[in-house]
């Protein structure tokens, strides 16, 4: 599958996930992530595999928001910024998921930068 594609399934979902005020979102479940109790332990592990799948996820779900709803909270913002933030949300909240520490993360990302 071609990187484009697999952009625009990811924005399909996240749309469906986000954007939807149906009350169909809330019967999608986020599919791939961990428990943010599982990122923390894989970061403070120097294990390359396992930390760059689950940094890849990330940022591919974000990327996903940025073409389901067309706005490029991401501009301007590194991967090592992403992941910290990540790192101390999962670290205070170890039993949430991963995506919605992410979600957290591009509400964050949006109010910054006034979008």
């Amino acid at each position: 599958m071609g990187t484009k594609r697999l952009l625009a399934v990811i924005g399909l979902l996240t749309t469906m996930l986000f954007g939807s005020s149906t009350g169909f979102a809330a019967q999608v479940q986020v599919r791939g992530g961990q428990s943010c109790g599982k990122w923390v332990e894989n970061h403070r592990i120097p294990d390359q595999q396992t930390g760059n799948a689950a940094e890849s996820w990330v940022l591919g779900f974000l990327s996903g928001m940025v073409v389901a709803n067309d706005e490029n909270f991401l501009e301007g913002t590194d991967n090592e910024s992403i992941f910290q933030w990540i790192t101390n949300y999962c670290t205070q909240h170890p039993l949430e998921h991963l995506g919605d520490a992410t979600r957290l993360l591009s509400h964050e990302l949006r109010k910054k930068k006034a979008l």
